[in-house]
């Protein structure tokens, strides 16, 4: 069991999504993989760490932040599906999509310096969807 997170493999949230794997954790949060129960749809499910959920800013910024993400519709920004906080184990989440691929940093780590013509599309692909995000406030 994650000290951070109540949840495990195989937990249920909202009767919706089975928790599968940890992905990750960060500052704010853990990221799950999960599925949604009845699409069998596979979702990353982000959930506010445990001993945050007391602060009332931090969880209002969370929410805020699947809100604006759900706001913009932006291929370079995450799809958010769903937002709630499950009544068994209390934990606030976000539900959005599973992103497969690599860290930016592990390709550098794997094959050092990048061709120019790589750089240029992720650095005009993210300039692209700061300016999305910008433009929703």
């Amino acid at each position: 069991m994650n000290p951070y997170s109540k949840l495990e493999v195989g937990d249920i949230i909202t009767d919706r999504y089975r928790v599968v794997r940890q992905l990750g954790q960060g500052g704010m949060g853990v990221v799950y993989e999960a599925e949604h129960v009845a699409l069998k749809r596979r979702v990353a499910l982000k959930v506010l760490l445990s001993d945050r959920t007391e602060n009332e800013l931090l969880v209002a910024r969370f929410i805020q932040e699947a809100r604006a993400a759900a706001s913009i519709g932006h291929p370079g920004i995450v799809e958010v599906f769903d937002l709630g906080e499950d009544e068994k184990s209390g934990e606030t989440f976000i539900a959005m999509e599973l992103l497969e691929g690599e860290e930016l940093h592990a390709r550098i780590k794997r094959e050092g310096q990048l061709p120019l013509d790589f750089v240029l599309r992720v650095g005009i692909e993210l300039a692209d969807a700061v300016a999305a995000a910008h433009e929703h406030g």
